[in-house]
């Protein structure tokens, strides 16, 4: 019923916990300092920088999120497979 856990899966176990952590890390500094993210982004030229500071947000969170769950998880875990065979 359950696979054997081999070492392999241990470590993309912690990748993926260590990249949720930085994803969410990050997106919370960048929404605790909202005024900051969005003068920053001016600076840098960007366009929008009030719509994209929301969109950089969003997407740290939301990854952060979905690597924290496993989302797309079988998917890339036959592709994996499938290259390695």
């Amino acid at each position: 019923m359950f696979e054997k856990v081999t070492a392999k899966d241990e470590i993309l176990l912690i990748a993926r916990v260590l990249m949720m952590m930085l994803f969410v890390l990050f997106g919370w500094q960048r929404f605790s300092r909202f005024d900051a993210t969005v003068i920053s982004f001016a600076g840098l030229g960007l366009p929008l920088p009030m719509l994209t500071a929301c969109c950089a947000v969003g997407a740290e969170f939301g990854f952060g999120v979905a690597i924290a769950v496993g989302f797309r998880r079988a998917p890339l875990r036959f592709c994996w497979r499938s290259t390695l065979s």
